[in-house]
């Protein structure tokens, strides 16, 4: 390829304006290859677009290439996230009263009730603490710590003892009235069973299944009235009387 400038002709001035050096005539001009040069940029560009292609090509790997998992490896579960552990914040200490620790009372067995002795050493001990038979502040008191037994009681036994002392002795009548009023009260009470009785025949009354069948009561009936001795035996003709 052959240079396309043209040297000016020895001798000859630059225009006005322009700004070019003049050529001299002697300085051949030089003839540029430039097929060299775009052969040069074209194995570049290949060599940039190959790297390019490898880097966002995917490698898919072989059957002998391929790993697979041991049995223990595939066994563990995939691992998750951890869940935040709340740690409970420590109470503070609350000081308690200084001095030694004073157990509190022990819950008490259920009392029994007191027995007519026990009723009748009571208002004996209130006798002697008396002061010509009244009691004084604080006896009441005194006596049912003495006894272990509630105020309440010791005051209803000295009204006892007070509505009884003259008539009865010295403590009065303070025994115990549970026997005989406690429990379930008889259906039938003893007039109407004496009456009953007396109306079944003699025949019918010589065991006490066939007078309870008679009577339309229960074989218990008849049992109690002989426990209690109510219901006796004639004592000539062994039928049952009351």
């Amino acid at each position: 390829m052959k240079c396309s400038f043209r040297p000016q002709p020895q001798g000859t001035k630059a225009a006005a304006g322009c700004t070019r050096t003049p050529v001299l005539s002697n300085i051949p001009c030089i003839a540029l290859d430039t097929s060299a040069a775009y052969a040069a940029y074209a194995s570049a560009m290949d060599k940039l677009r190959a790297m390019a292609t490898v880097e966002t090509e995917t490698v898919i790997p072989t059957e002998a290439e391929v790993v697979l998992p041991t049995q223990a490896e595939a066994v563990v579960p995939a691992q998750t996230e951890a869940e935040p552990v709340i740690t409970p914040l420590p109470l503070p200490e609350i000081a308690g009263p200084s001095g030694p620790e004073t157990p509190g009372p022990e819950p008490e067995a259920k009392r029994k009730n007191l027995t007519n002795q026990e009723r009748v050493a009571i208002v004996h001990f209130l006798l002697a603490n008396s002061a010509g038979g009244r009691l004084k502040h604080g006896d009441i008191k005194t006596a049912a710590t003495h006894f272990g037994v509630h105020r309440a009681t010791i005051r209803r036994l000295w009204k006892l003892h007070a509505a009884t002392s003259n008539a009865e002795g010295l403590a009065g009548n303070v025994a115990s009235r549970i026997k005989g009023r406690s429990g379930r009260k008889p259906k039938l009470q003893d007039d109407e069973l004496k009456a009953r009785i007396a109306a079944v025949p003699v025949e019918r009354r010589m065991t006490g299944r066939s007078l309870s069948s008679a009577l339309g009561v229960s074989n218990s009936v008849v049992v109690r009235l002989i426990r209690d001795g109510k219901l006796k035996r004639h004592p000539k003709k062994l039928h049952y009387v009351m």
